[in-house]
């Protein structure tokens, strides 16, 4: 049993001393580069949601579909989120093995920030004002 235990960890060594313990380093490494700047563009664009628009348009069938078919779809919380999470997720383990991830999971975040800030700022539709009742009923 010994003599399989020592085989077994002088082959992991060996892995490791010869680089292929993670050999798809770089592959996170262009998947993070091209989230930071193809992602961002085309959440920046929001071409999906513009061909959708123009789907749904063309198959309405009376005037409320189509006044709907214009009106823009809220933004998903869940799915950004846990977007940010996996490319945070993505640059952290691989730090380690890859050092040069962790600028480009920097410039992930930090367009991914602006961009994200924009589309709420300028593009969603906002909720309507409440006047702090939620906070207010759930404090008091």
């Amino acid at each position: 049993l010994l003599a399989m235990l020592r085989l077994g960890t002088q082959g992991v060594e060996e892995m490791w001393h010869n680089g292929e313990m993670f050999p798809n380093g770089l592959f996170f490494l262009k998947y993070v580069m091209q989230a930071a700047l193809i992602g961002t563009l085309i959440d920046l664009w929001r071409l999906g949601e513009h061909i959708m628009e123009k789907l749904r348009k063309i198959f309405s069938r009376n005037t409320m579909e189509s006044r709907r078919a214009e009106q823009i779809d809220p933004f998903m919380f869940g799915y950004e989120y846990q977007y940010i999470l996996l490319m945070f997720s993505i640059t952290l383990f691989y730090a380690v093995v890859t050092p040069v991830i962790l600028p480009v999971g920097l410039v992930f975040m930090c367009l991914k920030h602006f961009v994200d800030k924009y589309n709420l700022i300028y593009i969603y539709p906002k909720a309507p004002e409440s006047d702090n009742q939620l906070t207010q009923r759930v404090i008091g």
